[in-house]
């Protein structure tokens, strides 16, 4: 893509997307599951 003035501008917003993403969370913890739990939260029978 050519660095026009509106992709440019639509990267940099993509990017404070993605930095606001990386640094506003808090991080939660995981919790293992077992293969049943997993393949019923998928919706495998």
């Amino acid at each position: 893509m050519e660095p026009t003035e509106d992709v440019i501008e639509v990267q940099n917003e993509y990017l404070s997307l993605a930095k606001n993403m990386l640094e506003n969370v808090e991080p939660l913890e995981g919790n293992p599951l077992k293969d049943r739990e997993i393949f019923d939260l998928l919706g495998f029978d």
